[in-house]
């Protein structure tokens, strides 16, 4: 194992982690990850750009750096431990990237994360996906100790220590060199049910590029189009109106039927009455 002298965030960082398996990623290698499955990791570490992150991603990834910071610090004010951000490597390709690191404490893995984890954290119950990603952290960093530390507003913190389990840590090594041999190799994992198919194909991939930026000036357009449509829709005082050839006609709409209003219906199954499924495709855009 190594420590890298890498700081968190930066294009540096980046790259390093394309370069083998980081802790965050190695859940995906057990099926534990509720983000991403092993054949999605393989496309990223591929050098696919299919893991781009949304806004909303980066929103929450935002606010998790943020919360981090406020935690090394309450562990400065309150125990006097100094926590410090880390980078570490084993066997070139098994990643850790550390939210702190202090000689005698170990180190310090934080979550921002849902109430029921905080619950259960509160327990001294970590989820398996978390607990993987700090055995990583544990088998690259070389320390006995971990703080794993969940909060969901950002001010109410739990934290539980975690000590390495070897037989895990056995089984990480293994599923990250297969899973490496297969990076290398171009060997793509199956298709299972929870992946999602990417397409590769170079002239299929530059249909879809072009419909992604014919799509962003359709909504440009769509904006205006709604603006200028609101102010000539003011505009209109008497219930007919024209003006360079455009017309605008008010005319009353009838009110959709309140069903579960109607007491002779509240004892009946409406879902009987529903027609079968029909199969369609939506299109979505980024954070749409």
């Amino acid at each position: 194992m190594k420590k890298v002298d890498l700081i968190q965030g930066t294009d540096a960082w980046l790259s390093w982690r394309l370069k083998g398996v980081g802790a965050s990623n190695t859940p995906a290698l057990f099926e534990a990850s509720p983000y991403q499955t092993i054949r999605d990791l393989w496309f990223s570490k591929s050098g696919f750009d299919e893991d781009e992150l949304s806004e909303s991603k980066k929103t929450l990834f935002s606010i998790g750096h943020s919360v981090e910071e406020k935690v090394r610090q309450l562990y400065l004010n309150k125990l006097g431990v100094k926590m410090t951000p880390a980078c570490y490597e084993l066997d070139d390709i098994i990643l850790a990237s550390l939210d702190g690191e202090n000689k005698d404490e170990g180190i310090l893995e934080v979550k921002y994360t849902g109430k029921e984890n905080v619950k259960k954290a509160k327990l001294g119950e970590v989820p398996i996906h978390h607990m993987i990603q700090v055995q990583q952290q544990l088998l690259c960093s070389g320390y006995d100790k971990a703080h794993y530390v969940c909060t969901n507003d950002g001010v109410d913190y739990v934290s539980v220590i975690i000590r390495p389990d070897l037989k895990m840590q056995s089984e990480i090594r293994d599923k990250i060199f297969k899973f490496w041999e297969m990076v290398e190799a171009g060997k793509c994992p199956e298709l299972g049910p929870k992946d999602t198919f990417f397409i590769t194909d170079a002239d299929q991939r530059m249909i879809f590029k072009k419909f992604k930026e014919i799509h962003a000036q359709k909504k440009a357009i769509e904006t205006e189009y709604k603006a200028l449509e609101a102010q000539i829709k003011d505009m209109a005082k008497h219930p007919k109106v024209k003006c360079a050839g455009v017309s605008i006609t008010s005319y009353e709409v009838a009110g959709s039927i309140d069903y579960k209003s109607i007491e002779s219906l509240k004892d009946i199954n409406l879902e009987d009455y529903r027609k079968k499924p029909s199969l369609r495709k939506r299109i979505t855009i980024g954070d749409e």
